[in-house]
């Protein structure tokens, strides 16, 4: 939306149109605050938004939730530019709900991933290409005879010495890709 130096609206696009429930043609020489829903125009702080914009303040986005007529729950990454000397202010408000939701989402996952990794029975490093262990479950703990948590950062190869050719599998997947499956290696524990 453009708002002019009155706080009136000079232009409303369709997809702030659409948010606020006013016709585009409907919405211009009426004043912003009138025509924005008063919750969202509250949370979103349009007033000092726009005021500091005017005076040439830089303007950090801000984060404005709002439920909508419908009642679902909105979160927005509100923006103002200046446009010209006659004060003439940009307003942008990008719907960013998907993309909380989705972090939520991904958040949930990560937390019922790492519930799995820590709770199955088999060993379970992750090697960086440096060859130092960057994640270890419970399991490999007790395995490798090490403490809780002491595993990230150490390099494997104190654990895993070379196999007969010179290259130890685990070395050989980090250079080369290869895979491997079933294989029996001996571990070298801290306690002997």
């Amino acid at each position: 939306a453009v708002i002019d130096g009155e706080g009136k609206v000079a232009t409303l696009n369709p997809l702030f149109s659409q948010l606020l429930g006013v016709a585009a043609s409907e919405a211009p020489e009426r004043l912003f605050s009138a025509v924005c829903d008063a919750e969202l125009y509250r949370a979103a702080g349009f007033d000092e938004m726009v005021e500091a914009t005017r005076r040439g303040f830089d303007v950090v986005a801000r984060e404005a939730r709002w439920t909508n007529a419908d009642g679902a729950a909105q979160v927005f990454d509100v923006r103002s530019q200046q446009l010209d000397e006659n004060g003439h202010v940009l307003l942008v408000l990008t719907d960013v709900s998907q993309i909380e939701r989705q972090a939520e989402q991904i958040g949930e996952l990560q937390r019922y991933n790492a519930n799995i990794i820590q709770n199955i029975n088999s060993a379970l490093l992750v090697v960086s290409p440096s060859r130092k262990i960057n994640y270890a479950n419970s399991a490999a703990e007790s395995i490798l005879g090490v403490e809780f948590g002491k595993l990230p950062g150490r390099r494997v190869a104190e654990w895993f010495r070379d196999d007969e050719t010179g290259v130890h599998l685990i070395v050989q997947t980090l250079m080369d890709g290869v895979r491997f499956k079933g294989a029996e290696t001996l571990v070298t524990r801290e306690d002997g």
